[in-house]
């Protein structure tokens, strides 16, 4: 499953090279577990507040196959750029403060 984010309004004219980056996020979840539907929750609030992510959802209760080095014992685990950065839940705040500074033209506010 895959969620898709832009901060095309934020970024200026002068870098629409930039507009159509995102950063990748994997979500590793399972069926029965409530925080990581509240995590997806999140991240989709995050999206559609102009977050330029792009979320693949591995839920280990349908297809046991992880990405790279992933493991399925702590869900939810929640990937960027390919570091580990929250087993559980987390601050839509941090988050956005933790993606703004990897991003090249971030926007400066969210409201969570």
């Amino acid at each position: 499953t895959r969620l898709q984010g832009d901060w095309s309004s934020d970024v200026c004219s002068s870098d629409l090279v930039n507009k159509n980056k995102t950063i990748p996020v994997q979500v590793i979840v399972r069926e029965s577990c409530q925080v990581c539907d509240a995590v997806l929750m999140k991240l989709s609030s995050y999206i559609r507040r102009g977050g330029n992510i792009d979320v693949d959802i591995f839920n280990i209760d349908i297809n046991r196959q992880l990405p790279g080095n992933r493991q399925g014992f702590i869900t939810p685990a929640v990937w960027v750029n390919d570091q580990l950065w929250y087993f559980g839940d987390f601050s839509l705040d941090e988050f956005h403060l933790k993606i703004k500074a990897i991003t090249p033209h971030p926007k400066s506010k969210i409201h969570a």
